[in-house]
């Protein structure tokens, strides 16, 4: 039977360093991957994301000698985005009615209760206890355009599952990228 000579042509000594810069690599294509997963996630979980929604997930490397990454939702996006994630209860969430104009994404614009309240709308109690926003319909009646209720919301995302899942996707190629870049190969 032949031998077979097997010789390693990489300085061992700048094998670590060269291990870590790889690793930075492929975190930061990894980085990349995340963001387009979770906006396809957020496509397929929910009715019509805004970009400001779809755009909520920040990816952010650490300046540690490991390489490593830190993945969340942010801060201004969290405060709605929490009801999707965990599901709970919302007391006097700011509920659009029929009579609303909502926009493209069946949503208030921002300032939208505002501007109606500055253009004659008035919030005012009903009999039954539920606080509103009316305006004048024209005819001497009012509309409300929204209305403050308690409500309750289920549970529709899962954080940890849909991250894990664009890891263990995306990490392969991310690696393989990156392996090529700092060692070579095809």
């Amino acid at each position: 039977m032949a031998g077979i000579s097997i010789s390693l042509d990489t300085d061992l000594g700048t094998l670590d360093g060269d291990l870590r810069r790889a690793g930075k690599i492929a975190l930061r294509e990894l980085s990349d991957d995340l963001r387009i997963g979770h906006r396809d996630y957020l496509r397929q979980n929910l009715n019509d994301p805004t970009p400001f929604t779809e755009n909520s997930l920040y990816v952010v490397g650490t300046p540690s000698a490991t390489p490593e990454i830190l993945v969340g939702v942010k801060d201004s996006q969290a405060a709605y985005l929490q009801y999707a994630y965990f599901g709970g209860h919302h007391d006097n969430a700011v509920t659009p009615t029929l009579d609303a104009d909502l926009n493209s994404f069946g949503n208030m614009d921002r300032g939208y209760t505002r501007a109606v309240a500055a253009a004659g709308g008035f919030w005012i109690t009903t009999a039954r206890g539920i606080r509103g926003l009316f305006t004048d319909n024209g005819s001497g009646g009012l509309r409300a355009v929204a209305l403050m209720l308690d409500t309750d919301y289920e549970q529709r995302l899962d954080f940890d599952e849909e991250i894990e899942t664009i890891v263990s996707n995306a990490m392969p190629d991310a690696v393989a990228k990156a392996f090529n870049q700092v060692f070579g190969g095809s």
